[in-house]
């Protein structure tokens, strides 16, 4: 393979967390074309079409040090006149058991021989486009430590016709040049060594049953590893002692559960909630989540104190609350968006000015 394109990425954080890039190239075909084949690869995942027709997906698990890429033949996509190349990369930012981090790219590159015999070439560069893909959240969680993110996609945020040739916005950025094959992390490509993944309908047999469901109007997850190991981007195994917080709003003092999935050996999980220790109850298998804890809930925000107008740092394991409001809580209230606007508004002015009665930082008591 004689690589003329050059590896591009987005402007920015170079290996983005659960990042979805659109990129994008216009090309045109003058005159009929004897062959034409598309070569691909990506870091971490893309998904290639042309001209709105899905070509493929890859590349194969890869060493950094020798990546993958995958060669199409798109002769019959092609057509006289203004053709389109579009490509969804999906970079994990995060290792994994089939991906060693590395940082976001891509490398894309259409050779066209025409009727009369030449040889054209036409690479990723800084003349392709692309933007942030407006319908995956990154605001996933991780399916497990072997696999990447959740995928959440918003049909109503897709991208207007960015598979066809039209103009489109400001919005499609050029894309940055990395430099040459060679370069970077992805020291050697090689040709994918497995047969592609055969994509074949499966059509319904008949209808079973309908009806209306609705999804839980709160669910959370936790990216423990970057908040108390910043900078490790590995899958391995790494005991950490620590703790997460929240603050629950009821509309009304209630019963609430809770429930927790981990390994069938995390026995050390503890939830407390205002200050009384919750025991979990039900099935601990990994493959089951159904371990949960009841917890009673007392009406209102548990942390606010409406007479401070502000959080106060802790209720004690006895139920009474703290005297203490510090803006170190105040200031983590804000940042976790756990206060609605209002209050937000007003912790933003502490974070300026420490009011009266407040300490900066404090050891709850």
């Amino acid at each position: 393979m004689d690589w003329k394109a050059k590896w591009v990425w987005s402007e920015g954080d170079v290996s983005p967390r659960n990042f979805w890039l659109a990129a994008r190239k216009v090309i045109t075909v003058r005159g009929s074309l004897k062959a034409a084949a598309l070569s691909v690869t990506a870091d971490s995942r893309y998904v290639a079409w042309v001209n709105g027709k899905r070509v493929g997906q890859g590349p194969v698990r890869s060493w950094p040090w020798s990546w993958s890429y995958d060669t199409y033949d798109v002769k019959e996509l092609l057509e006289p006149g203004k053709n389109v190349i579009s490509i969804l990369v999906m970079h994990y930012g995060v290792s994994n058991f089939q991906y060693v981090a590395a940082r976001g790219g891509l490398l894309a590159q259409l050779d066209m021989v025409t009727a009369r015999g030449k040889k054209i070439s036409i690479g990723t560069d800084r003349t392709w486009t692309g933007i942030p893909h407006p319908s995956y959240s990154r605001r996933t969680p991780r399916i497990s430590c072997q696999q990447a993110w959740v995928e959440s996609y918003d049909a109503r945020k897709e991208p207007a016709e960015w598979q066809t040739a039209g103009i489109h916005g400001k919005k499609w950025k050029p894309l940055v040049e990395l430099g040459t094959v060679g370069q970077g992390p992805w020291k050697k490509l090689v040709p994918r060594d497995i047969p592609f993944l055969t994509d074949e309908p499966v059509y319904p047999v008949r209808v079973l049953r309908t009806r209306v469901v609705s999804c839980g109007r709160q669910h959370f997850a936790f990216n423990l590893r970057p908040n108390l190991r910043p900078g490790d981007r590995t899958s391995n195994p790494s005991p950490l002692i620590g703790f997460t917080a929240a603050i629950l709003h009821s509309p009304r003092a209630t019963t609430a559960r809770i429930f927790y999935c981990g390994a069938p050996n995390d026995l050390e999980t503890r939830i407390r909630v205002n200050g009384k220790d919750c025991p979990w109850e039900g099935d601990n298998s990994f493959d089951a989540v159904r371990r949960h804890a009841m917890c009673r809930l007392k009406k209102g925000d548990n942390l606010w104190d409406g007479k401070r107008r502000a959080y106060i740092d802790c209720i004690r394991r006895d139920g009474s609350r703290s005297p203490v409001v510090s803006q170190q809580t105040n200031a983590a209230v804000l940042l976790c968006e756990c206060a609605p606007p209002a209050r937000r508004r007003l912790i933003r002015r502490y974070i300026d000015s420490v009011p009266r009665g407040f300490v900066k930082a404090a050891k709850p008591r």
